[in-house]
């Protein structure tokens, strides 16, 4: 865990990591050992709280060192 890159509260249990420090981040969604993709990015996770998950398809999503690799072994790789 001292490896990952940190993370950003945004809501709730809604993060963002801290690395890179860049735009288009993806949003994790973060509740014990279920990390879950909730957004490509701050924009797209916002438009998918509105409009619904289901309302386009998944952007690409910048890959972040170790949350992305515990969304993929929660069985939601991250689309696009």
């Amino acid at each position: 865990m001292a490896a990952a890159p940190r993370l950003i509260p945004v809501f709730g249990h809604r993060y963002l990591p801290e690395t890179p420090a860049a735009a288009g981040n993806p949003v994790f969604s973060v509740w014990q050992s279920d990390v879950i993709l909730y957004g490509a990015d701050l924009a797209d996770w916002q438009a998918r709280e509105d409009d619904g998950w289901d309302d386009r398809p998944w952007p690409p999503v910048r890959e972040i060192p170790f949350w992305s690799e515990l969304v993929r072994r929660n069985g939601e790789p991250p689309q696009g």
